[in-house]
């Protein structure tokens, strides 16, 4: 890397964990956090010839989702992993396939399957798939991980963490009830929403949303295009804190109702007419209007109950 940010290097180091380290392979610990530990598995291994452009479906229940790019074959490998705490629960779990071809696509959907509801287990898959495919991923219960791939990544959770790096496209995630967001070097337009936990996007390039309504968000920007939009909420619990570039050029609303607001950034406030008591000092400290640079962009912040920090994103 030519220029690293050392906001995102802070995040990093304070917030990310050893998850993030272990992103190349799928680890026990992270399965058993989960789904506590089924001590019995077996191993289902197959590949997948695909051709431009495919869109890759995976159906999870319970189970990991880990995509890496490591090949440039037209193939997906699947490696799917059964696992279960009883011997005889591994034969109810298994994987559905189907192959379509609609409005000029072809269509692969990977889908977990379980026999018998009573049965207590896991599916995860590690798959390899080419850079270019499209990927469409959902797990009720567990973690979703993507590296390095061209095509768009879509990923859902009910319960559980969505972890997507280097997407050279763009990204919609979202948790329905908890689990971390982070979304790093995604180069398209990135959505993302939970409902409680926190979301991190760094090396951002082009328009974000993001809202959790119990979490907070952290954002570090490294270019901030003039026809960008930047929208981030923290609903009912959590703090938001942006880190744009020295050059940006935006129009800026924030507004929080119980914390303060700051900027590190010099912004030209739009004007008003007030009196000059303890009220408006009080909405200076809550909220803003006006704009950073020449004001080409546009960038909404809002939170209840947390701070909101405009920082700026240094490079070397």
């Amino acid at each position: 890397m030519n220029k690293s940010i050392s906001y995102f290097l802070t995040i990093m180091l304070l917030a990310s964990s050893p998850l993030c380290n272990a992103w190349a392979k799928l680890s026990m610990d992270r399965v058993y956090s989960f789904f506590g530990k089924y001590t019995n598995h077996d191993v289902f291994e197959k590949e997948y010839a695909v051709g431009k452009p495919t869109i890759l479906k995976v159906r999870g229940i319970d189970g990991n989702i880990h995509v890496t790019t490591e090949w440039r074959r037209n193939t997906v490998s699947m490696r799917a992993v059964k696992r279960a705490s009883r011997k005889e629960d591994l034969e109810v779990f298994s994987v559905k396939t189907s192959r379509e071809e609609a409005d000029g696509a072809n269509y692969l959907t990977l889908t977990t399957a379980c026999t018998n509801k009573a049965a207590k287990g896991a599916i995860d898959y590690e798959l390899i798939v080419p850079s270019y495919i499209t990927l469409n991923l959902h797990t009720e219960r567990g973690e979703i991980s993507v590296d390095a791939v061209k095509g768009k990544v879509a990923a859902s959770t009910i319960n559980g963490p969505i972890k997507l790096s280097s997407v050279n496209n763009a990204v919609i995630a979202r948790t329905k009830e908890s689990g971390l967001i982070a979304i790093n070097g995604a180069t398209g337009d990135v959505k993302a929403t939970t409902n409680k936990g926190n979301i991190e996007i760094t090396d951002a390039a082009r328009s974000i949303m993001a809202s959790t309504q119990k979490g907070n968000i952290i954002t570090a920007c490294s270019n901030v295009a003039s026809s960008s939009k930047i929208v981030l909420n923290s609903g009912q619990q959590g703090g938001i804190t942006l880190a744009l570039p020295s050059s940006v050029n935006a129009k800026l609303t924030g507004r929080t109702q119980k914390g303060r607001l700051t900027s590190d950034h010099y912004v030209t406030i739009n004007p008003i007419t007030a009196k000059l008591d303890r009220q408006t000092r009080r909405d200076f400290e809550r909220q803003v209007e006006g704009k950073l640079g020449t004001g080409d962009a546009e960038i909404h912040l809002t939170s209840n109950s947390g701070n909101i920090k405009i920082v700026e994103t240094k490079t070397t």
